[in-house]
């Protein structure tokens, strides 16, 4: 079982989580992402892509879903959308 997390930041740019319960080690990986209609283009910095992922993800507003495709399909991650009012 993990606690992920998936954030949109300002300019483009992403902030991906992941940690597996009951473990202490976490990973954070950032890049930058491009839209086009709703699908999402990852470019993770330093060509670091978490093991599965396949650097797409579809955004599903009615939803309100951010879902992270995975090589594996019965793996795909998905995010609640939240808007971070700070």
């Amino acid at each position: 079982m993990t606690d992920n997390y998936f954030k949109l930041k300002k300019g483009n740019y992403f902030q991906y989580y992941e940690r597996i319960l009951g473990l202490t080690k976490t990973n954070e990986y950032n890049g930058s992402y491009s839209l086009i209609n709703d699908t999402l283009l990852l470019t993770f910095c330093g060509d670091t892509i978490p093991s599965g992922l396949t650097g797409k993800a579809f955004m599903d507003n009615s939803k309100n879903e951010i879902i992270l495709f995975e090589t594996n399909q019965t793996y795909n991650q998905h995010f609640s959308i939240r808007v971070d009012k700070r």
